[in-house]
């Protein structure tokens, strides 16, 4: 979608037009998704929070000021309900990342990494088993494709932070490859 369509649809929609909220949730549902099940690996929580994301956007659009892209403010937004539900439910992330590495390692160590999904699996294994903020970091901007300067803004941090921080993942993750 490009600019101005998106800055004529949340105009629209903050006269509360259901028809624009529509058209930006469609526009914008599969990147959250994505976002949020990167996050917690859970397709459940993860199509519950992207709910959660538009029912909020939609409460608080007025509160959205235009400054940066419409999807950035909801990875925002997103990022922010993730916590939220991290917290209140107080559930051990690592002890679900440690199971799924079981499955994932399985279906490495079986043809020790031949088949290009293995390699995948294998990748993503690793991914996850950085520490979050390195991992957030690696997440948004690799999968979601988004700059140093977006990635800032979602997390409320220096862009400097982000750009150590990417540094430092991408060389854990040099690390964590090469001592294959």
């Amino acid at each position: 979608m490009n600019i101005l369509m998106e800055k004529l649809l949340i105009l629209r929609q903050k006269e509360k037009d259901r028809n624009a909220a529509e058209k930006l949730i469609n526009a914008n549902y599969q990147i959250t998704y994505r976002f949020l099940y990167s996050l917690c690996r859970d397709r459940e929580l993860a199509q519950d929070l992207t709910q959660d994301t538009f029912i909020k956007a939609w409460n608080s659009i007025d509160s959205f000021k235009g400054t940066s892209r419409f999807s950035t403010w909801l990875y925002r937004i997103s990022y922010n309900l993730y916590l939220d539900h991290k917290k209140k439910r107080r559930i051990n992330f690592s002890n679900l990342d440690r199971s799924q590495d079981i499955v994932l390692k399985s279906m490495v160590t079986t043809n020790e990494q031949t088949d290009e999904s293995d390699f995948h699996a294998f990748v993503f294994r690793k991914v996850h088993s950085l520490p979050q903020n390195l991992k957030e970091i690696l997440l948004l901007h690799y999968q979601e494709d988004l700059s140093l300067r977006q990635i800032a803004q979602i997390l409320q941090i220096p862009k400097g932070t982000v750009k150590s921080r990417l540094h430092a993942a991408l060389k854990r993750m040099r690390k964590n490859l090469n001592d294959v």
